[in-house]
């Protein structure tokens, strides 16, 4: 089965809605077995999140990949972060809103609705939906500075 995550590195954001990816990870049965963790969910506290997105958001839901999914109850905005082996990092060569960015990481970059670092042998991918940019430096912030 192709992962969202793996579909978005193949298609420009404009091709591929954020929002449909969103919608996928919080399909019912895409979450891990009932007791499961991910270390993605380690990353980012809820009380961040719901900074992040502007109001309240549900518990981090941990998923299969070293996913997690935080999201606000009524759909209106949500945060994916995986964890990654660093082979997988890559700079986008599309779109007019990528740029890269500086002090994160080895090397990171940020779109309009997504952003990715690679830290040590690990690379982290978040993404997002229902905030502006500052919003997605700021969770990958987050998660880089808690990625051992």
């Amino acid at each position: 089965m192709n992962h969202p995550i793996r579909l978005f590195r193949r298609f420009p954001c404009r091709a591929l809605p954020l929002a449909a990816l969103l919608a996928f990870f919080a399909m019912p049965g895409y979450a891990a077995e009932p007791g499961a963790t991910s270390p993605a969910c380690d990353l980012l506290t809820r009380a961040e999140a719901s900074k992040i997105l502007g109001k309240a958001v549900s518990d981090g839901k941990p998923g299969p990949d070293k996913k997690c999914f935080w999201e606000i109850p009524d759909g209106s905005g949500s945060i994916l972060i995986q964890i990654m082996p660093a082979g997988n990092y890559h700079l986008p060569s599309y779109g007019e809103k990528y740029r890269k960015l500086d002090g994160i990481g080895k090397q990171a970059w940020v779109s309009d609705d997504a952003a990715e670092a690679e830290v040590q042998k690990q690379a982290i991918a978040v993404m997002v939906y229902g905030v502006k940019e500052n919003g997605i430096i700021e969770a990958l912030k987050l998660a880089v500075g808690r990625l051992k």
